[in-house]
């Protein structure tokens, strides 16, 4: 890739001074446990995949909606075993 070595270098040394947060770790870190807390949260009907007539006619995927074809989106990736989880 030396034609993108001098692009990468910039873009490293950005991401080195750039300011530091922990949110996203601290919440894939909780995310985690509580998917682990729970091994038996179904995923949600909406994201489930419906390859064949049987699952579209049970509604998997039916609301699903995809973000980048919508501008406002209020997303449901949760089960709801898991919405009311807290620290």
């Amino acid at each position: 890739m030396p034609e993108c070595r001098i692009n990468l270098a910039h873009c490293v040394a950005y991401l080195a001074e750039s300011p530091k947060s922990t949110r996203s770790y601290e919440a894939y870190n909780r995310a985690e446990e509580a998917a682990k807390a729970d091994t038996t949260a179904a995923v949600p009907v909406h994201l489930r995949n419906a390859p064949t007539k049987l699952m579209k006619d049970l509604g998997y995927g039916s609301d699903y909606i995809y973000n980048p074809s919508y501008a406002y989106v209020l997303p449901s990736f949760t089960a709801i075993s898991l919405m009311f989880l807290t620290n």
